[in-house]
């Protein structure tokens, strides 16, 4: 794997009561080099090797290192300061701190830089009784929508299109490429239920088969929403059923063309809005 800058992980300096020796002779038996580290009074000595095993031989190869043990950190910091650089049998030592083995995950690594959560939305741009999932089964319904829903107390509903102009689209979901779009959904639950505790149950559980994935809504995607079906040209085209509490809700903002009443005829599904917003937060 190649970087294209130096971001690799830094190994944290921590002192220890163990110390690696490197750029040990290979001839080096563990008793001499106890024998030439006795002044410094070290608890154990080890040189590992590898066992090389032919046809007619066995020979224990050395890997040119030695970890040698002590009681306190200081005495391993004063053998670092004495023999840093030392000859020992033509080659010059190298010794450092040995820090046990951890697994990359652990906290003895440091990332370079960790992903920051500040593309996260604030609190206050998220809503506190509306959901929202970004992709929908292909043969998702308002109805099985509906009756996935139906224990967490939904008030509202809102299936609507999104364009498949992007390159996660085309490459991850084929069959909503053939399409043109992506089926997206906010539901509305009432009042007092806990968002976060519905998305995660929900998140458990299949739609039409396929897992999908329910988040808290954006304040703006709902906005966006609600605003593009409530213009006159789009309502006669999608057909899309306005009640009397939202016209008069629409009537206090000025920006807003509100068409004309239309009543829902009963056992009538729910119209899919085709919108082309980018409402992944």
């Amino acid at each position: 794997m190649f970087r294209l800058k130096n971001d690799a992980p830094e190994m944290e300096s921590m002192a220890t009561k163990e110390v690696i020796i490197q750029n040990l002779d290979f001839k080096t038996s563990e008793a001499e080099l106890t024998k030439f580290l006795k002044k410094w009074n070290p608890t154990r000595v080890l040189i590992p090797y590898q066992t090389m095993v032919g046809l007619r031989y066995y020979h224990p190869r050395p890997y040119g290192i030695a970890f040698v043990c002590f009681d306190t950190v200081e005495a391993a910091t004063t053998l670092i300061n004495d023999l840093q650089f030392l000859y020992y049998k033509g080659k010059s030592l190298r010794l450092n701190y040995h820090i046990p083995y951890e697994s990359l995950k652990r906290k003895n690594l440091m990332a370079p830089q960790e992903y920051e959560s500040e593309n996260l939305p604030d609190d206050d741009e998220l809503s506190k009784d509306t959901i929202y999932c970004r992709i929908l089964p292909a043969e998702c319904t308002d109805a099985d929508l509906r009756n996935f829903v139906e224990l967490y107390d939904p008030v509202e509903f809102w299936i609507y299109k999104s364009p498949t102009n992007s390159l996660f689209t085309h490459c991850c979901l084929p069959h909503y490429k053939k399409k043109g779009f992506i089926l997206s959904a906010l539901v509305k639950l009432g009042d007092g239920t806990n968002i976060d505790d519905v998305c995660v149950a929900l998140n458990k559980g299949k739609l039409c088969n396929k897992k999908v994935k329910f988040i808290p809504a954006l304040k703006h995607t709902i906005k966006e929403v609600k605003k593009a079906t409530l213009n006159d040209t789009f309502v006669e085209a999608n057909n899309i059923y306005i009640t009397q509490e939202e016209r008069q809700e629409a009537l206090m903002d000025e920006n807003i063309i509100v068409p004309k009443i239309t009543s829902h005829p009963e056992n009538s599904s729910t119209p899919i809005a085709d919108l082309s917003l980018n409402n992944k937060p």
